[in-house]
């Protein structure tokens, strides 16, 4: 390093010209150096070194597996051959005893019925065997056709070990009479026990990839004359985020992009004994009910559910059916992608513009308002009166008070529905039961203003009328609802003189 006091004349001397103390210092701070990276150079070869141990021991796990697996003629014997062979076995002991009873000078009466007694012990004990092998082991097949992803010959072989425990003692048959039944058969109906075999979630998997039953829907961003269209398949675990009543008419306001979102309730930390400290997702019940009706489905779910809670079979029955949902809901969360996508935008050209301007009389229109909104409704379904203007709301509770004679009657108890004849009705809200039927002439009629409004809105002050009614495409469209669309005055006076 230069030396300040010699301004621009200073130098850094070599180490030969540097004080001895310098030069130790320097000497061992490049054996630091060096010492640290031979030590970082043995690291890294001592991590591969373990790697390549680990990948090497992998290995021959797996070829140890195989030849175990290949060596393994048990698979290949059926039940009826391990009876077989105990029962050779012990009928070969058999003769042995009573070779030598006859060796030591018991008579032939009495070898003949003592040996009958214990063959026909054997017999009994081999055929009982046989007989409730033969049964199971038949479910176990009608099973593995029903769940093809179930390890087969691992469910078979557990159950041929928990029989012999029941069976065999010693070499020996037990007395069919005294052979508990089969705890093995009687959890073959239970998912969490068959979940055990499950592998893999290929089931459960297509079920979310390739639903059935998808309903196609469609909403709007925007207004009847300028939108964006999207569209959505949506599966039955699914909802718009958006709710009805943000939508009247199926259109969204300006600028808004529609989203679909997973059908789900979230959960305390504590509604599942040992689980995370933060709230959790569930699928809706409706939709794991749904899910968990296909048996494969609900067999991998719960597989997949012990995979990450460990402690599964310690949990009751409502945090097992808690930890299926929240398991289903990361799945769903997973694998499924669909949502809504812009389909086409519109613009809408101003053609078959009709003006009601001739007449001296400008009637208001309260009509098209009410075909417009039961128009955007389900078949079946009522639109309530609420989503109406309020002069036509108002024309609504009048006829439904006069007609019943109930004072009640506002526009949050009343809706409007739509046969399929094609008629319109007020409705009750709630029970959808019939109140009152609607018309064209009398909704209009009771919607028109006075002579004085009619004369107000008739004068020809260059203004824009906020009352004349723009027919456009074959719906009409008032003042307030062109301006909310982005209509400029300029552009409604311009329909006037069209």
């Amino acid at each position: 390093m230069a030396n300040g006091n010699l301004g621009s004349y200073a130098v850094t001397l070599p180490n030969i010209f540097q004080a001895p103390g310098q030069a130790l210092e320097s000497a061992t701070q490049q054996i630091e150096r060096q010492t640290e990276k031979m030590a970082d150079r043995a690291l890294r070869e001592q991590e591969m070194a373990e790697r390549k141990a680990e990948r090497d021991e992998a290995q021959m796990y797996r070829k140890m597996q195989t030849i175990q697996d290949l060596s393994d003629l048990s698979k290949y014997r059926t039940t009826s051959d391990v009876a077989n062979a105990i029962g050779d076995k012990s009928a070969l002991s058999i003769q042995e005893k009573y070779i030598n009873k006859a060796k030591s000078g018991t008579n032939i009466a009495d070898l003949s019925s003592e040996m009958i007694r214990d063959i026909s012990s054997v017999a009994q004990g081999m055929q009982a065997f046989k007989t409730e092998s033969e049964a199971i082991e038949k479910r176990l097949a009608d099973i593995n056709k029903d769940f093809p992803n179930l390890d087969y010959g691992a469910i078979v072989a557990d159950y041929r070990k928990e029989a012999l425990g029941r069976r065999i003692k010693g070499n020996e048959f037990i007395n069919p009479l005294e052979v508990p039944a089969s705890n093995f058969a009687t959890q073959l109906g239970n998912p969490d026990f068959l979940s055990i075999y499950a592998r893999g979630g290929k089931t459960l998997t297509e079920a979310i990839q390739a639903p059935k039953g998808l309903e196609k829907i469609s909403v709007f961003s925007g207004t009847p004359m300028e939108n964006t269209r999207y569209d959505a398949q949506l599966p039955f675990w699914k909802r718009p985020t958006f709710k009805s009543e943000e939508a009247p008419g199926g259109f969204l306001p300006k600028g808004v992009i529609p989203k679909l979102e997973l059908k789900a309730d979230v959960l305390p930390a504590e509604a599942i004994k040992g689980s995370s400290k933060a709230p959790f997702k569930v699928i809706d019940e409706q939709v794991y009910n749904t899910f968990t009706q296909n048996p494969a489905v609900n067999i991998e779910l719960v597989q997949a559910t012990r995979q990450q809670y460990p402690q599964y079979d310690t949990f009751n029955q409502v945090e097992k059916n808690y930890a299926k949902r929240n398991v289903l809901y990361n799945k769903l969360s997973e694998i499924d992608q669909s949502d809504f996508s812009p389909a086409a935008s519109t613009r809408a050209p101003i053609t078959n513009v009709n003006v009601n301007t001739e007449q001296k009389v400008m009637p208001v229109d309260r009509w098209s308002s009410i075909e417009n909104i039961v128009a955007n409704t389900k078949e079946g379904f009522a639109s309530p009166v609420n989503k109406l203007p309020s002069e036509t709301q108002k024309i609504i509770i009048d006829i439904a008070r006069d007609v019943t004679g109930v004072k009640e009657y506002s526009q949050g108890t009343l809706a409007l529905k739509k046969n399929k004849e094609g008629d319109i009705s007020i409705v009750d809200v709630m029970s959808g039961n019939f109140i009152a039927p609607l018309n064209k002439k009398d909704v209009n009629l009771a919607g028109q203003p006075t002579a004085e409004a009619k004369k107000e809105v008739l004068k020809d002050d260059g203004k824009v009328s906020t009352e004349t009614k723009y027919k456009i495409k074959g719906m009409s469209y008032s003042y307030k609802e062109l301006k909310n669309a982005g209509w400029s005055d300029a552009d409604i006076k311009r329909l006037n003189n069209q």
